[in-house]
């Protein structure tokens, strides 16, 4: 009787394991699958957008690294095609916070941008 109850825990234990696994989001094995994407990584020029001409900003770091996934794409193309910068349009004389943004296609993923925005000081020009 002992073993028919190991047998039967056994059974058990393995049925609970295969559900969790097809119900769930799976977990992937090796060589089974979608090919896994390689991440590129990148150091991209930031780029500043919409400055109004009485405005100047004062200090801006000149690059921002960025993590993503470009299927089919090779980290040579990816530099050329994407984007980063900061949206300086609604901006007065003064200290401000900006996310940095990313123009990027359809079907990337952006995994990080480092960082992700900064503080931004912008005065009038000649002062």
């Amino acid at each position: 009787m002992n073993e028919d109850r190991k047998l039967k825990l056994t059974a058990l234990l393995l049925a609970l394991l295969l559900w969790f696994y097809v119900s769930g989001p799976g977990w992937a094995i090796p060589g089974f699958g979608e090919a896994e994407q390689e991440r590129i990584v990148i150091n991209l020029a930031l780029e500043k957008e919409n400055l109004p001409e009485t405005l100047e900003v004062k200090f801006l770091p000149e690059n921002v690294n960025v993590g993503l996934f470009a299927p089919e794409y090779t980290e040579e193309e990816v530099k050329e095609i994407l984007r980063a910068y900061l949206d300086l349009e609604q901006v007065v004389s003064g200290t401000f916070w900006l996310p940095v943004v990313l123009d990027n296609p359809r079907g990337w993923e952006i995994e990080y941008i480092s960082p992700q925005g900064m503080q931004v000081v912008i005065e009038e020009k000649g002062q």
